[in-house]
């Protein structure tokens, strides 16, 4: 599953779709632009960016550019840039990113590896 390359509206800006808060949708999700879930998304997605909302929960993998939490992740992360919010939960056994944030009172269980090298350099207890 790899993110397709973006695919820009009329006015330059790429496509945005969002999952309600409440919707539950199971089955997977591939495309270009930009996906935010607000409501409940089980199943792999490949997209260019992912933003889960404070209210917004995904459980599968994960394949993106871009990923933004606010809520809730259970899955594998495959991802160039994560932000992983205050008050989010992720809960991975593979994360792998290139460019990482956290902020405090962030909750991360799993590992995380670093650019393209194999090993964890974060696991947490």
């Amino acid at each position: 599953m790899t993110p397709q390359k973006d695919v820009l509206t009329s006015t330059g800006q790429r496509q945005r779709s969002l999952l309600q808060e409440d919707l539950v949708i199971e089955g997977n999700i591939q495309g270009p632009g930009i996906l935010e879930i607000d409501g409940r998304l089980v199943g792999d997605i490949a997209v260019d960016t992912v933003i889960v909302a404070a209210n917004g929960s995904l459980q599968g993998r994960i394949v993106a550019r871009n990923l933004t939490v606010f809520g809730t992740v259970q899955g594998q992360v495959e991802t160039t840039s994560l932000v992983i919010k205050a008050q989010t939960v992720v809960q991975s056994d593979d994360m792998s990113t290139t460019v990482l944030s956290v902020e405090e009172g962030a909750v991360v269980n799993g590992s995380i590896r670093m650019g393209s090298g194999s090993s964890p350099i974060l696991r947490s207890a």
